[in-house]
Order: structure tokens, then C-alpha cells, then sequence
């Protein structure tokens, strides 16, 4: 299916700003932690996918367009508890 991501993933990924350190603190003011399993939904290049593994949960990220996913399984490379 094309969109308006197609065969522009990889410019996304490189022009797409993070999010601010401050978040992870926000997120771990609601009781999400090591003990918790998150689904990114619309996990895109895995920009949120990536500061939920930094807490610890466990995480499942869901990326229905193939381009933007591979670009998420490349920056998420190193993480061992995102599925």
C-alpha cells in the first residue's frame, strides 16, 4: 500500500526531531517500568519504541508500512526487549 511514506522512510528517520529527555521522566511517573509491556502503535522509525526501552519495559512495536518498520528494527538494533 502506498502513502505518503512511500520510498521516504529513510528522510523521515533522518528529519524527524526526538523527543525530549524530559519524557522518560513523565512516563515513569506513571508507574511504567521494568515491570511493564508497551505496544508503540504506529511505531514509525521507533523514535518512541527507542526511549521506552531506555526505562526497560518491554515493548512491542507495531509498523504497518514495511519501509518505516525497517527503519525502526535498524534504530532499535541494539535493544533486546522490543519485539
Amino acid at each position: 500500500m502506498k502513502n505518503e511514506f512511500y520510498n521516504k522512510a529513510n528522510e523521515y528517520a533522518i528529519g524527524r526531531p526526538t523527543y525530549p529527555e524530559e519524557i522518560i521522566e513523565r512516563i515513569k511517573e506513571l508507574d511504567i517500568g521494568k515491570h511493564s509491556t508497551i505496544a508503540d502503535i504506529g511505531a514509525g522509525t521507533g523514535l518512541l519504541t527507542h526511549i521506552l526501552n531506555k526505562i526497560g519495559c518491554r515493548v512491542l512495536a507495531v509498523e504497518p508500512n514495511v519501509e518505516m518498520l525497517n527503519e525502526c528494527k535498524k534504530y532499535c538494533s541494539t535493544s533486546t526487549n522490543i519485539e
